[in-house]
């Protein structure tokens, strides 16, 4: 087995399994997590509050979002043939390729977009929380409206991850 051999291997595994974390993580909490917060009422509140205060979703899904979209940069060169052209203009090239536009697209929403809302929340998860008694209607207010545009916004960066998973899968068996 040669070096090369290991860096590819190695770098596909990272890819993989990042991919997986990041958007399956993603699918999860769209698909599990809010509609059980939403339907536990007062105690989902609390539950995600304590969630986004932590802040260790934001930054497992990011971490991930990254490490998938580096590895998946250092093995573009090598599985492009250097950026052949032939191989570009192919049905496997161009579909690695639309693929690879739609994970960068979703990594980018995600950190620019969706983490900058996730970090406000979390502030605003932590004074909640911090707090003795009830807190002041504006307070909750400003984290529903902050959790509704995390909602959203995960949406989006969550859909691009599954078209880019789609098409990278679709990549490798054509």
């Amino acid at each position: 087995m040669t070096i090369a051999t290991i860096y590819i291997t190695l770098l596909r595994i990272i890819h993989i399994f990042a991919a997986v974390t990041w958007v399956g993580g993603g699918i999860f909490v769209m698909s599990v997590i809010t509609p059980t917060v939403a339907a536990a009422g007062p105690d989902g509140a609390r539950f995600m509050l304590r969630l986004a205060s932590l802040g260790r979703l934001t930054q497992v899904l990011t971490g991930s979002a990254i490490l998938t979209v580096l590895a998946g940069l250092l093995l573009f060169w090598p599985t492009s043939g250097g950026l052949n052209q032939a191989w570009l203009k192919s049905p496997n090239g161009i579909t690695l390729t639309i693929g690879a536009i739609f994970g960068i697209l979703a990594a980018l929403h995600g950190v620019f977009a969706t983490s900058p809302i996730a970090r406000k929340l979390g502030v605003v998860a932590t004074d909640i929380l911090n707090r003795q008694g009830p807190p002041p209607p504006e307070l909750l207010q400003q984290a529903q409206t902050l959790g509704a545009r995390m909602g959203t916004n995960t949406a989006v960066s969550v859909g691009m991850g599954a078209l880019a998973l789609l098409f990278m899968a679709a990549a490798q068996t054509i």
